[in-house]
């Protein structure tokens, strides 16, 4: 399976997770047909992403290539990609070695 194609399958069980099968409410069900990405009327829910160690939030090999695969499944959607350095080495240091309590306070 490509990376892609497994990407794109998470995606739609997380999809599917919170819209079709975590809730009971009809607002939320899912057609089996309707099983896609699909826009909602307020527009797509944005997204924060938060990169683990060792990786930079726009490291185009890594978190910052999932956020343009991201971009181009869910048209619109807006993704805030957290960066806590100053550049790139800074926030791969920083994910091994900076508090976690201060990424946090810098982020939120």
């Amino acid at each position: 399976m490509k990376l892609s194609s497994f990407i794109r399958e998470l995606l739609s069980f997380l999809y599917l997770c919170r819209f079709g099968g975590a809730s009971t409410a009809s607002e939320h069900a899912v057609e089996p047909e309707q099983r896609s990405f699909q826009v909602r009327k307020s527009g797509p829910t944005p997204i924060v992403f938060y990169h683990g160690l060792g990786d930079s939030c726009c490291n185009p090999l890594s978190l910052g290539g999932f956020a343009n695969f991201v971009r181009e499944q869910i048209p619109g959607v807006h993704i805030n990609s957290l960066k806590i350095g100053d550049y790139m080495l800074q926030e791969i240091e920083y994910s091994y070695f900076e508090n976690s309590n201060i990424q946090v306070a810098t982020a939120c």
